[in-house]
């Protein structure tokens, strides 16, 4: 395959523009699932019960080419009020997606939390394709029915009317969460970005043992993915990949620290 079409192609093939962490990976993808949380870049709604925390990811396919994909986040959590940045990077030299947020959470009730980020991605297309560059944002919701079910919700770019450009689309997520037990919990997901077609699954995450386990199904071009998250005293890591029926598996990892 040319270098001209590689990042294009990869874009194009589901990779949900501002993805963060290996949890998100493991768990279907879908930014409004409530343990997708990566310093608020995922869901700016889901306030984590820690004061402060500070992560990188990174991932890769295995396509033959050469391909950075990664990026840091940090939060502090102010009483009912979280505050975050993270930035991310997709590509090589010659064509690259670099992205850049400010997140901003709050606790409306104990049941209920709105968050906003917005920031710009700009996405450089090598062989004088020349660039392109939007202010990008995502609006959050995330709510707590009961102890046992939580709905999240997350628009992405919902001022973009269609996906106008590789560097940003509009997108919805939602995710409806249900605890079957103190160390088990599954997920109903769905999620849409402009120009693909829509995404329904299933996801789990299992933590009775360290590591914990995480697993999705669905339907689309990475129908499966699988991960690991293992805790140790202020520390979280984190260890996934997702099968996509042409371009394979997607080795990620997750790093974060933690202070409660």
């Amino acid at each position: 395959m040319k270098f001209s079409l590689i990042i294009p192609l990869l874009v194009a093939a589901g990779m949900v523009k501002g993805q963060a962490g290996a949890e998100y990976i493991a768990l279907g993808k879908n930014l409004a699932n409530s343990s997708a949380v990566f310093c608020l870049a995922n869901n700016p709604a889901v306030l984590a019960p820690v004061k402060q925390s500070f992560g990188f990811w990174g991932s890769n396919k295995f396509t033959g080419t050469p391909i950075i994909h990664g990026g840091i986040a940090a939060n502090l959590i102010l009483k009912n009020t979280g505050l975050g940045l993270n930035s991310g990077y997709f590509g090589t030299t010659k064509s690259n997606r670099f992205a850049a947020e400010l997140n901003i959470g709050q606790r409306i009730t104990e049941k209920f939390s709105l968050g906003v980020a917005l920031g710009f991605t700009k996405f450089t297309q090598g062989l004088d394709y020349g660039n392109t560059a939007k202010i990008t944002g995502k609006l959050g919701a995330n709510i707590q029915i009961n102890t046992n079910i939580d709905l999240g919700v997350v628009l992405v770019n919902p001022w973009l009317s269609v996906n106008q450009s590789l560097a940003a689309s509009p997108q919805l997520h939602f995710s409806a969460g249900y605890k079957v037990n103190a160390q088990t919990k599954l997920w109903a997901q769905y999620h849409n970005e402009s120009g693909m077609p829509a995404v329904y699954g299933l996801a789990l995450k299992y933590t009775a043992t360290n590591p914990g386990i995480m697993a999705a199904l669905q339907t689309g071009m990475e129908p499966i993915s699988i991960g690991i998250v293992y805790d140790r005293s202020n520390m979280r890591f984190a260890f996934a990949s997702s099968y996509h029926l042409y371009l394979g598996f997607t080795p990620s990892f997750t790093c974060i620290w933690l202070k409660q």
